[in-house]
């Protein structure tokens, strides 16, 4: 398995008394086996709008970067030969307050093996999402349909994860009744898509899909968890290895504060741990109009 996230951090900001005046740190990371691109990113600070976790910051919405060569990516110089493509950065915030910036590093692993997207409301048009950037690596024809489209609420992987309001996970990508671009996924081996549905501050919608296929996976593991009164509960989970995790999980109830998931749900900033495990874990919340939608767990 050649996996299609290369690299995760986590940057929280240093508050000052005024935030713009703050500058993001690194909280936690992961970077495999890309050892000097650790090391420089290690020594970094981001500041309000600078770089990719600054940028998504200052917007206030989740924010893609396809080509990160570019002078306003601040570690251009050093991703040659690390594999990585484009970076996905999402910012959690709790009501004005951000909490934290989550960075996502993909890459193409030389086969067409996933794709990174974020779709965004159309204000001339409220009910139906526009793609506002994608990363496809050799996906195309994919890519070309896909830039060509609009979702109605409601349809399809990222209209129905911003009509729930709520992480959605999708398994078999090919059916045509679930999933509007079935038959070009099917072509490219596309098999699995997460969405995560955003709302900024100025009340536009935004959703963050991750398409990925068996072989080229963003994950090894997708799990969904809900709040349900006051616990946490197991909604919807995909691992490559056939693992049943309804089965693993049945009748699991996660208070606030409790293990990894609890402490994300009591405080609302993503957590992202390696040390001692068989994989990194990333724990990254969906809050919006301050109410914890649901918690995506990614064993990368």
């Amino acid at each position: 398995m050649n996996a299609f996230t290369k690299a995760a951090e986590i940057w929280v900001p240093n508050h000052t008394e005024s935030d713009r005046s703050s500058h993001l740190l690194a909280s936690a990371s992961y970077y495999g086996e890309l050892g000097h691109f650790a090391e420089i990113s290690a020594t970094m600070t981001f500041g309000y709008g600078e770089g990719l976790p600054g940028s998504a910051w200052q917007c206030g919405h989740p924010v893609l970067w396809s080509d990160l060569r570019s002078d306003r990516f601040k570690r251009s110089n050093f991703i040659s030969d690390t594999g990585i493509d484009s970076g996905l950065a999402i910012p959690i915030f709790a009501g004005d307050f951000l909490q934290a910036v989550v960075v996502l590093f993909c890459g193409n692993p030389g086969t067409a093996s996933g794709a990174v997207e974020i779709w965004q409301n159309d204000t001339q048009s409220p009910q139906q999402l526009n793609l506002m950037e994608g990363y496809y690596g050799l996906l195309e024809q994919f890519a070309a349909i896909s830039r060509n489209m609009t979702i109605q609420q409601g349809e399809s992987l990222p209209g129905k994860a911003w009509q729930l309001d709520q992480p959605l996970l999708l398994q078999n990508l090919a059916n045509r009744h679930r999933f509007i671009r079935a038959h070009s996924a099917e072509e490219y081996g596309l098999a699995t898509g997460l969405a995560l549905p955003y709302i900024d501050n100025h009340k536009n919608s935004h959703v963050v899909c991750l398409l990925s296929t068996l072989g080229t996976p963003i994950a090894s593991q997708y799990e969904v968890w809900l709040p349900d009164d006051n616990q946490l509960k197991f909604h919807d989970g995909f691992a490559i290895d056939g693992s049943d995790l309804h089965q693993r999980y049945d009748g699991d109830q996660i208070e606030r504060g409790e293990g990894q998931l609890g402490k994300v749900w009591l405080s609302g900033v993503p957590q992202l741990a390696s040390q001692n495990l068989p994989a990194p874990v990333l724990c990254l919340p969906v809050i919006n109009a301050g109410r914890l939608s649901g918690i995506v767990r990614l064993v990368l």
